[in-house]
């Protein structure tokens, strides 16, 4: 999924005056849940599902194409600062929202982790409820709005929890690739939890489509091979 909203180019901020990356896509547009927007009920509602989708996703995708307005399909051309920020931060907001629908899973279909995806989470954090409890200490400890990723590290093959602030992109500020991501902005959870963070973060991870994270895992390392491959 990645491959296809990320595409990293070089643009120059007009204020440092430094090569930076920025997202630049032609073609964004909102993705098709994959469930209804009352079918995570109850633990999340059909208002929040539909609003969050509707209103807030569509509003990064219609910013950032407004923001990309200055973008004459060149390589490389120098931005003002404020373009810039306007790109990477709805650009984020979509990326980071995409990952988060195919995060989740209908309460009825909710699951463990497959087998191979649960070695890893005991081999790096010691057992699945202590990641739970990691999690919920990162969402406790987090101030502001923002993400809990669950990431895996290619180079090292291994699971790292991390977070990022406002529409941060994790494979970009840190090089890990998002396998889950919880949204810890407001809009996700106050018209039902109000200021009760906790509980919407309790809540959510008994939904987490586990299947999809090892999905995503095993494209990678089935990509990386190709290409090592290659070499040869």
């Amino acid at each position: 999924m990645l491959k296809s909203i990320l595409n990293k180019r070089f643009l120059y901020d007009s204020i440092t005056k430094k090569k930076v990356f920025a997202f630049i896509e032609e073609k964004v547009e909102l993705p098709k849940l994959p469930y209804g927007y009352k079918d995570l009920e109850p633990v999340i509602s059909e208002e929040i599902m539909r609003l969050h989708h509707t209103k807030h996703h569509q509003a990064y995708i219609n910013k950032y194409l407004d923001a990309m307005k200055f973008y004459v399909n060149e390589l490389s051309i120098h931005v003002s600062h404020q373009d810039l920020e306007k790109v990477n931060f709805n650009g984020g907001g979509h990326i980071n929202h995409s990952i988060f629908w195919k995060s989740l899973i209908i309460p009825s279909q909710a699951h463990q982790p497959p087998e191979e995806l649960m070695q890893m989470i005991v081999r790096d954090f010691e057992s699945f409820d202590k990641l739970l409890v990691k999690i919920k200490s990162l969402a406790s400890e987090f101030q502001g709005s923002g993400w809990i990723w669950l990431g895996y590290d290619m180079t090292s093959n291994t699971l790292v929890l991390s977070t990022t602030y406002n529409q941060g992109v994790l494979q970009m500020e840190t090089g890990l690739i998002p396998v889950i991501g919880i949204d810890l902005w407001e809009h996700a959870y106050y018209l039902q939890y109000k200021n009760d963070r906790a509980t919407y973060v309790d809540k959510i991870l008994t939904i987490m489509n586990w299947n999809y994270a090892l999905s995503v895992i095993k494209e990678k390392q089935a990509r990386a091979k190709l290409i090592n491959e290659s070499k040869y």
